[in-house]
């Protein structure tokens, strides 16, 4: 496009007045109006649109509709009050053929630049070869209001895992490693809002005054036989890794939907998620399934073997550990601790706390190590079993 004449304001929409949305490259000297058209193209069904009627005009087959900018993540269909949200890494870089509809099992290919983020039909006004790769739009939403902060939560989590293919695509880094941030987290409830969404205001107030804990979880699901942990692809962003040197990488298995181990080295394993570790509070919750004879260690700011807070959990009994500059301190609680029970260790501030099957336990003061470092979890038998790992942290 060759301008003619210098703007000194954004251009207008001839049909519905609304200012065009577009976007400068990094060069300047080429830009890209943005545009969706609502008919045969984009459209959930035969009977639900993108918009509803009060939003979409009737008077043409096909109605050029400047409604967002291209680095957009969501679209949101309604029908008779029903509501789906789906996630689409952008309407105007996929390659969705004419006439086909979006599907919540549909796949097509996200075309983009390493550089520009582009789409493919602009592939004149860039020097790096476009990249497709194939993407499945998912339905991460169903209605058509928020009604609570968890929701809200379990929403941009969904959208920032769905993305997570995409590392390294600008446009969306923010989105996958940030997903939690109260400035990722307002634009993103500004896009539901501008698709319909209702989002309460006291809603919004807890995601400015009260930033959620990041989460790192891991349920162990979707394994058919067996899989090493580290090729493992956890529930939410992140991956693990061992925190000992030369380590077997067979040591932890999943298996049966669970994590599994396979010898008696002492061996740690770390959760790594996306975003640093900013604060030395966390809270480690798991699921003990078998503890086969054997004990569970857990370690919060955890140093090196000299220094850290930590946690040993068997069948008979317990003890929390604060182990600084090689003096340890410990609690020896005997008491049965059957199967299938559920722990939380929580460092916060100078309290280490232990809650078992959400009854609390023991809850230490101990101000000695304040720094971040590293937090593990450590089987110690074989075929010592756990399920539905959670580490929080901010």
């Amino acid at each position: 496009m060759k301008a003619t004449e210098k703007f000194s304001s954004v251009p207008l929409d001839p049909l519905i007045g609304s200012a065009y949305n577009y976007s400068v490259l990094r060069g300047g000297s080429k830009f890209q109006i943005s545009s969706i058209i609502e008919g045969d193209l984009l459209s959930f069904s035969d009977d639900t649109k993108l918009f509803n009627n009060q939003e979409a005009y009737a008077n043409s087959n096909s109605i050029a509709y400047v409604t967002w900018d291209y680095i957009w993540n969501t679209v949101t269909g309604k029908n008779w009050g029903n509501c789906i949200t789906l996630t689409i890494p952008s309407l105007i870089i996929n390659n969705i053929p004419v006439g086909w509809n979006l599907s919540s099992t549909g796949s097509y290919n996200f075309v983009y630049s390493w550089l520009t983020n582009i789409p493919k039909s602009y592939l004149d006004f860039i020097e790096d070869d476009p990249i497709e790769k194939p993407f499945t739009i998912k339905e991460i939403f169903n209605k058509c209001s928020v009604d609570n902060i968890d929701e809200l939560n379990l929403y941009t989590t969904n959208l920032a895992t769905t993305f997570q293919q995409f590392l390294w695509v600008e446009s969306l880094n923010d989105l996958i490693y940030s997903y939690n941030s109260v400035r990722v987290k307002i634009p993103l409830i500004k896009q539901l809002e501008a698709w319909g969404i209702t989002i309460p205001e006291d809603i919004v107030n807890q995601v400015y005054n009260n930033p959620s804990n990041h989460i790192f979880k891991d349920t162990f699901t979707g394994v058919d036989n067996t899989e090493l942990v580290w090729s493992h692809n956890v529930d939410t962003l992140g991956t693990w890794k061992f925190i000992t040197n030369t380590p077997s990488t067979s040591a932890y298995i999943i298996s049966g939907n669970k994590l599994r181990k396979t010898n008696s080295f002492p061996w740690k394993i770390s959760p790594v998620p996306p975003l640093d570790i900013t604060s030395p509070n966390t809270i480690h919750s798991f699921e003990v399934v078998d503890f086969n004879g054997g004990s569970i260690n857990v370690y919060s700011r955890y140093t090196d073997d000299n220094n850290y807070y930590g946690l040993t959990i068997t069948s008979t009994w317990y003890q929390v550990i604060s182990k600084v500059l090689w003096i340890e301190t410990t609690s020896n609680i005997t008491e049965a601790i059957p199967n299938n029970s559920s722990i939380q260790f929580l460092v916060n501030g100078n309290n280490i706390i232990l809650k078992i099957n959400n009854i609390e336990k023991e809850n230490i003061i101990d101000g000695w190590l304040t720094s971040i470092w590293k937090h593990a979890i450590e089987l110690n038998v074989i075929n010592t079993i756990i399920d539905n790992y959670k580490f929080e942290y901010k």
